[in-house]
């Protein structure tokens, strides 16, 4: 954040490990920090004169996005850092279903991929992405037998 001016998504992480019982989930979902830099002034050339960080609740993403009876949408959150989770969408409610790829392997050839807040490392490139300098973040988004039944 520091090197390119710029927002910064961190790895996932435990946030009560950092804030105490001050966050909600208290590690039970994954959680990343969102880090912005404040700056002086407006102007390009501003130096940072502090910092903002916010507890990034992964499931707070996916919750109201879909219509009520739009059930069994599986997003798989997979990052440039190590990290696998998946969450199952029933309608404007998610479910955290845990560490690693849980999708039904039968609706492979259905996966549609996007990139989340790619907006965040567009000035890093894939040398500093080895290096583990910042985390890239790719959701999975699957059916499920549940929609395909509906």
């Amino acid at each position: 954040m520091d090197q390119h001016k710029r927002a910064a998504l961190s790895k996932t992480l435990d946030a009560s490990k950092l804030f105490g019982n001050s966050v909600g989930h208290l590690g039970e979902q994954p959680e990343s920090l969102l880090l912005q830099p404040i700056f002086e002034d407006f102007s390009d050339e501003s130096e940072i004169a502090g910092h903002y960080a916010a507890v990034f609740e992964w499931d707070i993403y996916f919750k109201n996005i879909l219509h009520t009876g739009t059930d069994g949408i599986i997003i798989v959150v997979h990052d440039t850092c190590g990290e696998l989770f998946s969450y199952e969408l029933n309608g404007p409610d998610v479910t955290y279903l845990g560490q690693g790829d849980l999708h039904d392997t039968e609706y492979d050839d259905m996966v549609r991929e996007t990139q989340f807040a790619s907006f965040l490392n567009d000035d890093f490139d894939d040398e500093e992405a080895e290096k583990g300098s910042h985390c890239d973040y790719s959701l999975f988004i699957y059916p499920s037998d549940k929609l395909h039944g509906s």
